[in-house]
């Protein structure tokens, strides 16, 4: 079993992209990518959503956009940084100590510097509440033709035929892929679920890995935590399940199959069955489950280590 200290030695530490800039409006302060540094109105966009563009894209909050801003015409979408659980539900958007933000803007920043696709941070900014408490938002490129993977899987299941399972095959197995180039490249994702998998469904499907901000880089990532990710990619899926999104034990075992392409010796799969892995989890998830049931607690967090 890999520890908190393993972790830690394995880890690299996170900096700021030398394309960005740091700028300060009132009570502000943004990171902003260099060719964007003028546009300081952008800032106020967090604070006041009536000047968003409303979207389908959903967090655990509204994301609204800001049309022409890029010279690709793409949308930047702006999300407030939101927790989940049970304190998300009593403190929902402030936080204390390390910027969420910046270190989401640093890893994608990162990720795209290593070729794990992901959607572009263009600026992330942290307005400060009172003495080191804060709120934070973060600016992303918008990609066009995606929906996250449960609602793929789920809109997928609506049409039986051939073409359109074929594609769903296709696309599991682009998932695992691509979760194994985050691996490789040294990406261990914190919060690997269904919703942080962006899926454009063209004739070759793309995958994205989005919400970066609990990420952390390895010079290595040991095999234990990538297995952590997976499991908790498959609890995911089972959790989507019961609430009603079709997805089948052989849909997680082409996913794996993408993802152990490249593993000759076969451990991946002998992981991906481990017992003490599988009993770590399963106790967690009965306590969140129960927790769940009575009221307590929606979520528990997604990894035993961070």
């Amino acid at each position: 079993m890999v520890t908190a200290g393993a972790v830690g030695r394995t880890c690299v530490p996170m900096r700021i992209p030398h394309s960005f800039r740091k700028v300060r409006q009132g009570r502000t302060v943004a990171l902003v990518r260099d060719d964007l540094a003028n546009r300081l109105d952008l800032l106020g966009l967090g604070e006041n959503g009536s000047q968003l563009e409303p979207t389908a894209h959903q967090g655990r909050g509204p994301i609204g956009a800001v049309p022409d801003l890029l010279l690709d015409d793409s949308r930047v979408l702006v999300r407030r940084a939101r927790r989940g659980g049970l304190i998300g539900r009593l403190i929902p958007d402030v936080f204390c100590g390390r910027c969420r933000p910046f270190r989401e803007l640093a890893a994608t920043q990162r990720a795209l510097e290593r070729a794990v696709p992901t959607a572009e941070v263009v600026a992330a900014a942290r307005t400060t509440v009172l003495g080191p408490l804060y709120r934070g938002t973060v600016y992303t490129k918008e990609l066009g033709g995606t929906s996250d993977l449960q609602s793929y899987l789920a809109s997928a299941a609506e049409r039986p035929d051939t073409v359109s399972l074929e594609r769903r095959r296709a696309v599991l197995r682009e998932v695992g892929r691509v979760v194994r180039a985050a691996h490789d490249a040294g990406l261990y994702h914190g919060d690997l679920q269904l919703k942080n998998l962006l899926v454009r469904h063209n004739e070759r499907p793309q995958v994205f890995l989005i919400d970066l901000d609990k990420a952390r880089w390895c010079r290595s990532v040991p095999r234990t935590l990538r297995m952590m990710n997976l499991l908790r990619l498959k609890r995911s899926a089972a959790k989507a399940a019961r609430s009603g999104v079709r997805i089948t034990r052989t849909d997680m075992l082409r996913l794996l199959k993408g993802y152990a392409e490249a593993d000759s010796d076969g451990r991946v799969r002998t992981y991906w069955h481990a017992p003490f892995l599988k009993g770590i989890y399963r106790i967690k998830w009965a306590l969140s489950d129960a927790l769940y049931r009575a009221g307590r607690a929606p979520q528990w967090s997604s990894s035993l280590l961070l």
